[in-house]
C-alpha cells in the first residue's frame, strides 16, 4: 500500500510576498526622498534576483536610500500591524510547486493561509479536482503539528519557531534566499540557529523559489 505524502505550503511559499510588498510600496507610497529611484525603474525579473539576494528578509532594505535603511523594520512592521499589506497588495506566484505535489494521487496537500484574502486566492488559483485543503491561522496562532504533515515549506526559516508547534520529525523545505542560509565551509545550508536544535529529529532541504531565475547566492569577495 503506498504512503500517502501530507505536505504543507505556507501561502508565502506560493506566493512572492516579499515582491508584493515591493510593489506595493512602489505603487502606493513611493517617495524619492526616501526610496532609491534606481529601483523604482526595474524591471521585475531584477527586482525577484534582488529580493532571493537580499541578506535580510524585510524587502523594504533593497527600497530605502542607505541613510533611511535602519527604519526598514519599523516601518515594516507598522505596515504589518495596521493590515496596510493586507489592503493594497497583490499575489505574485512564484512557480507550480503546489500543483506539481497536488497532480500525485498519493499527496493530501494543504496551505496555512492567514487571511479570508488568502484562502479565497488560493481556491482561485488551484482547480478544484486538486484537493487542496486550506487552514486559516491567525498570523500570532501556531499551528499543532502533531504529525499531521510530513513536510513543511516555508519562504521564512524564521517561521518555523514562530508558526509550528510540535515539528518533531518533520521534514523542511526552504526557500533557496540568502536571507535563509549561511556558508558553511564552501556548502550552502539553511541557518543553523533554526535548523541546529531540531536536526535530531528534522530533516532540512533548500528549495528555489523560481524555476527560470539561477543567482549565486554567494557574496563575491
Amino acid at each position: 500500500m503506498s504512503t500517502i505524502l501530507k505536505p504543507l505550503f505556507d501561502f508565502e511559499a506560493i506566493v512572492d510576498f516579499n515582491l508584493s510588498v515591493v510593489h506595493m510600496v512602489r505603487d502606493e507610497f513611493w517617495t524619492d526622498k526616501y526610496f532609491d529611484p534606481d529601483i523604482a525603474i526595474r524591471n521585475e525579473y531584477f527586482l525577484k534576483c534582488a529580493l532571493i539576494c537580499n541578506k535580510d528578509f524585510n524587502p523594504l532594505k533593497i527600497l530605502l536610500r542607505p541613510e533611511y535603511s535602519d527604519s526598514a523594520d519599523n516601518i515594516y512592521k507598522s505596515l504589518l500591524e495596521e493590515d496596510i499589506l493586507e489592503e493594497y497588495y497583490e499575489f505574485f506566484p512564484t512557480g507550480g510547486l503546489v500543483t506539481m505535489y497536488a497532480s500525485n494521487s498519493f499527496t493530501n496537500v494543504s496551505v496555512l493561509c492567514h487571511s479570508k484574502k488568502q484562502v479565497d486566492y488560493c481556491k482561485k488559483l488551484y482547480p478544484e479536482r486538486l484537493g487542496i485543503s486550506t487552514i486559516l491561522r491567525k498570523p500570532d496562532e501556531k499551528v499543532n503539528i502533531n504529525k499531521k504533515y510530513d513536510c513543511y515549506f516555508t519562504n521564512n526559516i524564521r517561521d518555523i519557531k514562530t508558526k509550528l508547534d510540535n515539528p518533531e520529525g518533520l521534514q523542511f523545505r526552504v526557500m533557496k534566499a540568502r536571507y535563509n542560509i549561511e556558508d558553511k565551509d564552501g556548502i550552502e545550508m539553511p541557518l543553523m540557529e533554526i535548523a541546529l536544535p531540531l536536526s535530531n529529529t528534522c530533516t532540512f532541504g533548500l528549495v528555489d523559489p523560481y524555476t527560470d531565475i539561477i543567482v549565486p547566492l554567494k557574496e563575491e569577495k
